[in-house]
C-alpha cells in the first residue's frame, strides 16, 4: 500500500523555500479575499483610494521611469498585504497595463509581471476572459527577453489552465508543451527531471505536473492524471512549498471522488485537517477541499451510508462563507440547490439556483461558451422546470436545450484523439448535463433521446477513427437489428439512470437507479469476480450476493419482459458506461449469456459500421492461423514469472480439421517480426493461445506473451492486418481502463477491430486453461456448424459450464464476450455454401475430439493449468 506522503510533509521539510511560497500564498489570498468583497464589473470604478493615483501616474509619459511600473505593482502587492478591505479599481488597473506598454525606458519584464499579478486576481474573481487576454500579452512582452524562460513558463501554465477551463483542450495542451521545453528541455523526460535549485523555477515544475494531471483528469484519462499528481506530490515534498501541498490534496481527493472511492477521500480529508498547513492555509484553499469531501458525502447520505445533514451544513458554510473561492461557492450553491430538489422542496431550490446565477452573471464570454459553469447552472435549472411541471418553464428549458447541447457536442468534438481514449463524461457535471438533455427529450418521446444519444456515441474515439461518415437510428434499426435481435444501451445519471431497448420496428425507455448505487453493485461483483477467478477465494458466497444485487438494479422487471421476447441481444457501450459482465446477470434466476446470443459493440455506429464490412466481405481462404505461445523465458518483468503454456497438439489438430488447414507460429516462429505482413488477414480465422497481459501504467494495457520475452500491446496489433474472426485464449484480453462515455479503446478486443477484426473473442478475467481451451474448440465448432458468432458463444459457454471441464467456475467463461457484429454470420469458405451437411455430419468428430482432449493422457498429466494475469504494480 503507498503511503500517505500527504501526511509526511512538513512546513520545515523544504530547502528554504519558504519565503518565495509564502510571499506568494498572501499575495493571492488578499487578492482572492478582497475580490470576494468587492466583485469588479466594468462601469464600477472607484477612485478614490490613493492607490489609485499612483496608478495614474503611469498614465503621463513623462513619469515613466525604468522600475516605475515595478514600484506600483509592488505597492499594490503591500497594500493589498496590509488591508484586504480596501476594494481597488481592477478596470483602471487593466487600462493602467495598457498604457504602461506604451510608456518609453519602462522594462518588459515588470509589465509582463504586473499583467500577471492583475489577471490572477481576475481569474480568481470569475473574469476569466479578461485575465486571459492579459497573460497573452505579458507572454508577448517577455518574447525578447531570453533569460526569462522560467517566468514564460509559468505564464504558458497559468494559460494552460484557462484554457482548459473554456474546453480548449489542444490549446492547454499546446501551452503546456511550451512549458515542457522551457522547463525541462525539448528531449528530456519531465519524471526523470532533477528539481531545480531556483525556488521559483522548482515551484513551476511542480505547477507543471499538476497542470499536466489535470488536463488528463478533465479527459477522464485517470491513470495518467494519477500518474503526473503523484509526481507533483513528490515536488511538493521536496520544496516544502505550502501551495503545492494544497494542490497534491485536491488532486488526490478529487481523484478519489471521481473514480468512487469515498472512504480513501474521507481518510485523506481527516489526515489533512490534522496538518499544520490546512490551519495555516486560505479560506478558499479549505473551501475548495470541502466541496469536494461534501459532494461525497451528499452521495453517502443519498445511498443511506451516511447519516444526513453534514453535507448539507459544509455546503451552506462554502456557499456563504466570504472568503472561500467564487467557483466553488456556485458548485456548492448547485448542489444545494439538487439536494432541495431530491426533497422536492421547489422554493429553496429555486434560491439557491438564483443564487448560483447571480454570482456567475458577471463572469465574462469563457463562462458562457459551454464550459462547466454554464452546463452545471443550465442542468440544474432544467431539472427545477421538470420538477416544477410548470409548461412554461419546461418549455423554456427544451428552448435553451437545443443551443446549448449543440456547444456540448462542439466542445467534445474539438477534445483530442488520444490513443487510450477519453473519458468525457468521467467529470460528473457533462454526465449530469446531458443526462437532463435527455430527460427534456424524452418528454416528447424516445426516439428523440435516442436520437440525441447517437450523436454523442458519434464522439467516441474508436467511431471518430474508423467512421468517415455517421449513422442515423433507421441505419442502426434496418441493417444492425434482425428478426428477434434487440439492442440494450445505458446512459447513466446522478438522479437516475436510463436504459433503452431498439429493435427493428420499436424504441423504449426504462428507468434505473442512480450512476452512483449502480456503480457500488458493479464493483461489489467486480471485485467477487476477480477474487474467485484469481483463487484468492473458493466460496462464490459473495459473488452470488453480487450478481443478484446487481441483476435486480440493472434488470427491472420491465426490462427484463422485452429481453425475454428476444433471441439476440446487442449490448451497447457497457464499458463507457461501467457495466462489468452483462452476460452474467440474471434472467429469471439463469445466466443471461446462457439462454441468450450476447454480443457487444462499443457503439451503435461502429455496429452499422461492422456490419457493413461484414456484408460486403469477400469469401476469406481456408485455414486458420494459429498462434500458440508456450514459452515465458525472456520476458521482462513482472511477466518473467508466469509459468510455461503446455503445448496441446489435439487441439490444434482439432481446429485444422474443422477450418482445411492450420498455418501453426510456435516456438520461436510465435514472434511480431515473424507474424508482420505474413498474410493472416487472407485465412478465416486467428487464434492466439498465449498469456495476457496487463501493464496498468501505460495508457493502452492490455497485450499478449508471445515467445522469446516479445511483448505484443494493443498499439502494434493496431498495426497489423488480421482475418474477420479472432479468439484470444489469454487471461485479462478484455481488461482495460475505463473511459466514462467513450466507446472502449483500450483493450484487445477495440485493437483487433482496428486491424481488420469484425469479431473478437475475449475475456476479462483468469481463465483455467482446459476450461479456455474446451470453450475455444466449442465456439469454432459451431462456427462452422453454421452458427452466427454470437449464438456460438452462448452453446459453447452452455456446454462448457455444464461440462465442468477444471472445475471451472461459471463467471470465468461468461466474462468471457464476443465484441463485434456477433449477430451478423461470416462469410462462407470457397465451396462452403452447398456443403453445410458436411459439417453437421462432422459434429460428431468434433465430440470424440474434445473427449480426448480432456480426458487424455495429457489432461491428467497437467491438471489445471490457469493463465494469470501478472500482478498489478
Amino acid at each position: 500500500m503507498r503511503r500517505n506522503r500527504l501526511e509526511s510533509l512538513r512546513p520545515d521539510r523544504g530547502r528554504t523555500r519558504g519565503a518565495t511560497g509564502e510571499w506568494l500564498r498572501i499575495f493571492f489570498a488578499a487578492l482572492t479575499t478582497l475580490l470576494v468583497s468587492a466583485r469588479w464589473t466594468p462601469g464600477q470604478a472607484q477612485i478614490g483610494d490613493p492607490l489609485a493615483a499612483r496608478l495614474a501616474e503611469l498614465k503621463d509619459p513623462a513619469l515613466g521611469s525604468a522600475d516605475r511600473v515595478h514600484d506600483v505593482a509592488a505597492e499594490l502587492r503591500e497594500r493589498l498585504r496590509v488591508d484586504t478591505s480596501v476594494p481597488i479599481d481592477w478596470a483602471r488597473s487593466v487600462t493602467d497595463y495598457r498604457v504602461a506598454l506604451q510608456v518609453r525606458d519602462v522594462p518588459r519584464l515588470p509589465v509582463a509581471k504586473h499583467a500577471w499579478h492583475v489577471s490572477m486576481a481576475l481569474r480568481d474573481a470569475g473574469h476569466v476572459w479578461t485575465a486571459r487576454t492579459l497573460l497573452e500579452h505579458a507572454l508577448g512582452e517577455l518574447a525578447e527577453i531570453p533569460r526569462e524562460e522560467t517566468f514564460a513558463c509559468w505564464l504558458h501554465i497559468e494559460l494552460a489552465e484557462i484554457t482548459r477551463h473554456a474546453g480548449e483542450w489542444t490549446t492547454s495542451a499546446e501551452h503546456l508543451e511550451e512549458a515542457r521545453i522551457g522547463l525541462f528541455g525539448e528531449d528530456s523526460d519531465p519524471f526523470e527531471a532533477p528539481l531545480p535549485a531556483e525556488d521559483l523555477r522548482a515551484i513551476a515544475v511542480g505547477t507543471w505536473f499538476d497542470m499536466a494531471g489535470q488536463l488528463y483528469f478533465e479527459l477522464g484519462r485517470t491513470e495518467l492524471a494519477a500518474r503526473n499528481f503523484d509526481e507533483h506530490e513528490e515536488r511538493a515534498l521536496e520544496t516544502g512549498e505550502p501551495s503545492l501541498w494544497w494542490g497534491a490534496l485536491d488532486n488526490h481527493i478529487r481523484l478519489a471522488f471521481s473514480t468512487k472511492r469515498f472512504r480513501e477521500l474521507e481518510r485523506l480529508w481527516r489526515e489533512a485537517q490534522a496538518h499544520p498547513f490546512w490551519a495555516r492555509g486560505r479560506t478558499s484553499e479549505r473551501a475548495n477541499i470541502s466541496f469536494t469531501v461534501a459532494r461525497a458525502f451528499l452521495e453517502e447520505e443519498r445511498l443511506g451510508h451516511r447519516e444526513p445533514g453534514e453535507a448539507f451544513e459544509m455546503l451552506v458554510g462554502i456557499a456563504t462563507a466570504p472568503g472561500a473561492h467564487e467557483f466553488e461557492a456556485f458548485g456548492a450553491e448547485l448542489l444545494l440547490a439538487a439536494t432541495m430538489l431530491d426533497e422536492k422542496e421547489l422554493e429553496e431550490a429555486d434560491a439557491w439556483i438564483e443564487a448560483a446565477r447571480e454570482r456567475s452573471a458577471g463572469w465574462g464570454p469563457s463562462a458562457k461558451d459551454g464550459g462547466r459553469t454554464l452546463l452545471a447552472l443550465k442542468a440544474t435549472e432544467w431539472r427545477a422546470a421538470r420538477v416544477s411541471a410548470s409548461p412554461a418553464r419546461v418549455a423554456q428549458a427544451e428552448a435553451e436545450s437545443n443551443e446549448i447541447f449543440e456547444r456540448f457536442l462542439k466542445s467534445w468534438a474539438e477534445a483530442p484523439i488520444a490513443p487510450d481514449g477519453i473519458g468525457f463524461l468521467q467529470t460528473p457535471w457533462r454526465a449530469q448535463f446531458l443526462n437532463e438533455v435527455l430527460a427534456l427529450r424524452l418528454s416528447k418521446g424516445v426516439r428523440p433521446a435516442l436520437e440525441d444519444l447517437l450523436r454523442v456515441q458519434s464522439l467516441g474515439t474508436l467511431t471518430r477513427t474508423l467512421l468517415e461518415s455517421g449513422v442515423d437510428l433507421a441505419d442502426v434499426q434496418h441493417e444492425l437489428l434482425g428478426p428477434g435481435a434487440g439492442a440494450v444501451l445505458f446512459s447513466l445519471g446522478r438522479e437516475q439512470s436510463f436504459v433503452f431497448t431498439l429493435s427493428q420496428n420499436d424504441v423504449k425507455v426504462h428507468k434505473l437507479a442512480g450512476e452512483y448505487r449502480l456503480s457500488r453493485t458493479q464493483a461489489a461483483l467486480s471485485e467477487a469476480a476477480f477474487d474467485l477467478s484469481a483463487g484468492l477465494t473458493r466460496s462464490d458466497s459473495a459473488f452470488e450476493e453480487a450478481v443478484r444485487g446487481a441483476s435486480a438494479l440493472l434488470l427491472p422487471s420491465d426490462l427484463a419482459q422485452t429481453l425475454r421476447t428476444w433471441t439476440e441481444i446487442v449490448v451497447v457501450g457497457a464499458e463507457g458506461a461501467g457495466i462489468f459482465a452483462f452476460d452474467a446477470l440474471l434472467l429469471d434466476g439463469e445466466p443471461i449469456g446462457t439462454q441468450k446470443a450476447i454480443s457487444h459493440i462499443p457503439s451503435l455506429p461502429i455496429g452499422v459500421w461492422l456490419t457493413r464490412r461484414l456484408s460486403n466481405a469477400a469469401p476469406p481462404a481456408p485455414g486458420i492461423e494459429i498462434v500458440y505461445s508456450t514459452d515465458t523465458r525472456g520476458a521482462p518483468p513482472p511477466f518473467d514469472r508466469l509459468e510455461p503454456i503446455p503445448f496441446d497438439e489435439d487441439h490444434v489438430d482439432a481446429l485444422s480439421s474443422l477450418y482445411g488447414s492450420a498455418r501453426l507460429w510456435y516456438g520461436p516462429e510465435a514472434r511480431e517480426d515473424k507474424l508482420a505482413g505474413a498474410g493472416l488477414e487472407d485465412a478465416s480465422a486467428l487464434s492466439f493461445i498465449a498469456h495476457g497481459l496487463y501493464s496498468p501504467e501505460r495508457p493502452q494495457p492490455a497485450g499478449l506473451l508471445l515467445a522469446g520475452g516479445d511483448l505484443l500491446w494493443a498499439e502494434d496489433i493496431e498495426a497489423m492486418s488480421v482475418p474477420p474472426l479472432v479468439s484470444l485464449i489469454a487471461c485479462g484480453a478484455g481488461r482495460g481502463n475505463v473511459r466514462v462515455g467513450d466507446d472502449g479503446r483500450t483493450h484487445l478486443g477495440a485493437a483487433f477491430l482496428k486491424a481488420g477484426a469484425r469479431n473478437v473473442l475475449l475475456g476479462s478475467l483468469d481463465l483455467e486453461f482446459r476450461a479456455g481451451l474446451s470453450l475455444h474448440l466449442g465456439f469454432h465448432e459451431r462456427i462452422r456448424a453454421g452458427d452466427t458468432p454470437a449464438e456460438a458463444l452462448r452453446s459453447a459457454r452452455a456446454q462448457t459450464i455444464a461440462s465442468r471441464v477444471g472445475g471451472v467456475h461459471p463467471i470465468q467463461l461468461l466474462s468471457v464476450r464476443l465484441y463485434g457484429a456477433g449477430h451478423e454470420h461470416l462469410p462462407p469458405l470457397p465451396g462452403e455454401e452447398n456443403a453445410a451437411w458436411w459439417i453437421v455430419a462432422a459434429a460428431p468428430l468434433g465430440l470424440i475430439l474434445l473427449g480426448y482432449l480432456f480426458l487424455g493422457r495429457r489432461g491428467q498429466k497437467q491438471g489445471q493449468q490457469a493463465l494469470p494475469t501478472p500482478p498489478r504494480r
